[in-house]
């Protein structure tokens, strides 16, 4: 073996000595994707490790001895706050928002019900009985998803669905509708991946619609969309390293 293949290898195992672990959410998720994206361009290396997503992540977080880095959702953390003692959220020495990526809150109804216009507080007064699937029970997006149907009175249509579930559910008559956390790309004006998808699959019988949410502390902003708003819900990153140093090459790292 030549000594600059040596030199190389060496700084490839030291490099691995520093390198961190990023909490995401499931391995083909917009989290991961994102830190998979950057992990060989920051000065620390980075890699990215699937999770059950926010709530998995934040758990994981608090009850771990070594310092953690996590992506989360600035609603579900929010929660953790609300529901935590003290201890555990200065466990926490680190928060910033994600300024260069952006998730809102789809809702994908069916088209069947043609009195559904908008997601709003008198859902139950059309007469639907169709359920609203708000994703995996534990998911982030499941907590928002609830938060929502909470503010409009309708957390008793909530049910707990993985997204491709809900969506045969939807296509057989059998779901009034599908809140969905994912990815907006705001500068070029796109969907995430899989509401694309559906959208341009299935768009006989599905379709997008706003959420008429009058006033709310966790949801205020907005992007537009042709003729839908989405709110917005922004992505935190989140560390429990005492060193800022650290942290704040991270963030601007995962930041692009």
């Amino acid at each position: 073996m030549n000594i600059k293949r040596m030199i190389i290898i060496y700084f490839m195992m030291l490099n691995s000595l520093f390198a961190v672990d990023i909490l995401t959410a499931s391995s083909n998720g917009n989290y991961f994707s994102l830190v998979d994206k950057v992990k060989n361009r920051c000065q620390t290396q980075l890699n990215p490790i699937p999770t059950n997503g926010s709530i998995d992540n934040i758990k994981k977080i608090i009850n771990s001895n070594n310092s953690q880095y996590a992506l989360v959702q600035s609603d579900v953390f929010d929660f953790f706050k609300q529901i935590s003692d003290k201890k555990s959220i200065d466990k926490i020495k680190f928060i910033e928002k994600l300024t260069k990526y952006t998730e809102v809150i789809y809702v994908i109804k069916n088209k069947n019900i043609k009195e559904l216009k908008k997601l709003d507080s008198k859902y139950s007064k059309l007469k639907i009985k169709h359920k609203i699937s708000v994703g995996v029970f534990g998911s982030g997006s499941s907590v928002t998803g609830y938060n929502i149907l909470t503010a409009l009175g309708l957390n008793h249509f909530a049910i707990y669905k993985n997204k491709e579930e809900a969506l045969d559910m939807l296509l057989n008559n059998d779901l009034g509708a599908i809140i969905y956390v994912s990815k907006y790309d705001i500068k070029n004006q796109k969907l995430s991946k899989w509401v694309s998808k559906i959208i341009k699959q299935y768009g006989d019988y599905v379709e997008l619609i706003d959420i008429d949410l009058k006033s709310s502390i966790l949801y205020k902003k907005t992007v537009n969309y042709k003729n839908n708003s989405f709110f917005i819900v922004p992505t935190l990153f989140i560390s429990t390293d005492i060193n800022e140093t650290r942290n704040r090459e991270i963030y601007k790292c995962i930041n692009y």
